[in-house]
């Protein structure tokens, strides 16, 4: 989906059209496990797996850079509206 100023004309920013898309997200865990020096990459993988199922995660918004444009989520344009105007 393209969003629209007010003149019509689709959103971009520097001639890079915008795409809005609210599935633009990435996971995120709830609460990260701290790798310390003596711990192996295995056994801090195997802990943050752990607790990622009983802490969770959460959908953060993103935006990334195509050959068509620009896709980000609905509510980084907003902000990117923000700045602009």
């Amino acid at each position: 989906m393209t969003l629209f100023n007010e003149y019509g004309n689709p959103l971009s920013l520097n001639g890079v059209l915008i795409y809005v898309n609210p599935l633009a997200v990435t996971l995120e865990p709830n609460k990260k496990h701290i790798k310390t020096r003596s711990m192996s990459e295995n056994y801090h993988e195997r802990v943050q797996k752990k607790w990622n199922k009983r802490y969770g995660t959460r959908q953060v918004p993103l935006m990334y850079k195509t050959e068509m444009g620009i896709i980000a989520h609905p509510a980084i344009v907003e902000k990117i509206e923000k700045e602009l105007i």
